[in-house]
Order: structure tokens, then C-alpha cells, then sequence
């Protein structure tokens, strides 16, 4: 994933997010409710190795 990132110029600023600790690992009580109100939406995850999966829901 990182190679493409590379690739399409966008792993600069996905480093930079990751050296920060951007990473949202709970849903907060605001989430939760913003979701409720969807018939659908699209879940990302990634395995601790990196390889992300993405979910429809």
C-alpha cells in the first residue's frame, strides 16, 4: 500500500499522519450517531501488517 502511495504522491502526507498518531482507533459517541442516520457506509481496517480492508455496510 505504501508503494502505491509513493507512486500516486500521496505518501508524504499519509507519513505524516502516521508519525502523528492520526490514527482514530474508537468510535466516539458522535460517530456513533452519525452513523446510525445512514442506510450504508464504507468501513476501513488494516491488519497490523498494513494490507487495508475496506467493508460496505
Amino acid at each position: 500500500m505504501k508503494a502505491i502511495q509513493h507512486h500516486k504522491g500521496s505518501r508524504k502526507n499519509y507519513a505524516h499522519m502516521e508519525q502523528s498518531g492520526g490514527r482514530q482507533t474508537t468510535v466516539f459517541s458522535d460517530l456513533t450517531g452519525f452513523l446510525a442516520d445512514l442506510d450504508m457506509f464504507y468501513l476501513g481496517t488494516a491488519s497490523a501488517d498494513g494490507q487495508p480492508y475496506i467493508q460496505h455496510r
